[in-house]
């Protein structure tokens, strides 16, 4: 099969997929080191092969939760930069009650949804 020039792959098809030949590659490599390969090697292997079909098959249902959770760490990550090198980019209206980042730094607070919950 040749791909259309431009033809766009999301990073996580290419995740997966990796992940899945790295696993092969490791099982492959220990059952070889034996120098024998035996029907429950055999049957292991088919197993693991069928299991990635099933990841592939029903991609939407995990796929999503794990892009989300990807970008809520790169987003907060971005933030804490942006707060430890430019403070000032979190007070536009200084005289405002709104909580600031240095304030929640010095609070213990966890997120619950879209709340702020203090202990």
């Amino acid at each position: 099969m040749i791909a259309e020039t431009n033809t766009r792959i999301d990073w996580w098809v290419i995740t997966r997929d990796t992940l899945f030949f790295i696993i092969y590659l490791v099982i492959i490599t220990i059952f070889l080191s034996s120098n024998e390969i035996t029907l429950t090697n055999a049957i292991i292997l088919i197993i693991i092969y069928f299991v990635h079909i099933l990841f592939m098959k029903w991609n939407i249902l995990y796929e999503v939760a794990i892009k989300k959770g990807v970008a809520r760490m790169m987003e907060i990550k971005e933030l804490t930069r942006i707060a430890e090198t430019d403070i000032d980019f979190f007070h536009k209206n200084l005289n405002s009650r709104a909580i600031s980042i240095e304030v929640l730094m010095k609070l213990d607070y966890k997120v619950e949804d879209k709340y702020i919950v203090f202990d």
